[in-house]
């Protein structure tokens, strides 16, 4: 059997940390914001743009079948690919009812798009043993 690249095994375990944190912050904090009237900074409604940029970036990195994800260059394209990828979702929400755009929703992918960065950094980092 095939072992694991020690950056799939870490990109395994953020995905499924980042599914977790999702699920926490939408079916708990979420609700209890609402109900307490909680000002966040929007967190509450954007929370979602952050944790799907970091996990469209770890998906990737596991199901690449190639090391076109090494170096500055890859650590640029997994953060950047996630990122148009959710700002082109918000472009297309103008086309589909009920016409929603949030421009916090943009401010938030851009958030997820700094801790894709340094996650990928964390990711690419080598331990000598």
């Amino acid at each position: 059997m095939k072992q694991l690249a020690p950056k799939k095994i870490k990109a395994i375990i953020l995905f499924v940390a980042v599914v977790i944190i999702h699920l926490v912050l939408d079916l708990y904090y979420r609700p209890m914001a609402y109900s307490k009237n909680i000002n966040d900074f929007g967190l509450k409604d954007s929370f979602t743009q952050i944790t799907s940029v970091i996990g469209i970036s770890l998906l990737m990195i596991l199901i690449e079948k190639e090391n076109f994800t090494k170096g500055r260059s890859g650590k640029v394209f997994l953060t950047l690919v996630p990122v148009v990828a959710m700002i082109s979702y918000e472009f297309v929400q103008l086309l589909l009812p009920p016409l929603r755009f949030d421009m916090q929703d943009l401010i938030f992918t851009f958030v997820g798009g700094v801790f894709t960065w340094f996650i990928q950094g964390v990711l690419s980092k080598t331990h000598k043993t």
